[in-house]
C-alpha cells in the first residue's frame, strides 16, 4: 500500500516500442487503471515535461499535440479536446503518477493489456 493505493500483486511490465520501461516506484493499480510516473512514460513517448508547482498541472508537449494533466483533477486535456479521466493524476511517494493508457492514447499510441501475463504494450 502506497498513501492509500494498492501496489500491483503481481509486476506489471510495460513496453513502449518493444523496450521494457523502468520505473523509479513500480506502476499503480487504482480501480482498474495503471498509473505510472510521469516523467518516465512521457520521455518514452519523446514529450518534453513541464511541471508547475503552484498549480500542480503537468504539460506535455510532443509535435503538435500538448497534454494536461493537473494533480486531483478527473478533467485533462489532449489538444482542444478536454477529457474525462477515470482516475486523477495523483503524488505518491514524492512521484507524479499519471494513468498509462490516457497519456499513451492521447500522444497517438496504441495500448494492449494482457491480464494473464500483466503486460502492457504501447506502440506509436
Amino acid at each position: 500500500m502506497l498513501n492509500g493505493n494498492t501496489l500491483a500483486n503481481e509486476k506489471i511490465s510495460v513496453f513502449v516500442n518493444k523496450k521494457e520501461l523502468k520505473f523509479p516506484v513500480p506502476p499503480v493499480l487504482k480501480n482498474g487503471t495503471t498509473l505510472v510516473p510521469m516523467r518516465e512514460i512521457f520521455e518514452a513517448f519523446g514529450a518534453e515535461v513541464k511541471w508547475d508547482q503552484a498549480t500542480k498541472m503537468v504539460t506535455a508537449v510532443k509535435g503538435q499535440t500538448t497534454v494536461k494533466l493537473t494533480i486531483g483533477s478527473t478533467q485533462a486535456s489532449a489538444g482542444s479536446q478536454i477529457i474525462k479521466l477515470t482516475q486523477a493524476a495523483q503524488i505518491i511517494e514524492g512521484r507524479t503518477f499519471v494513468p498509462l493508457r490516457f497519456v499513451s492514447e492521447a500522444l497517438g499510441a496504441k495500448v494492449e493489456w494482457d491480464e494473464k501475463t500483466k503486460v502492457i504494450t504501447i506502440s506509436q
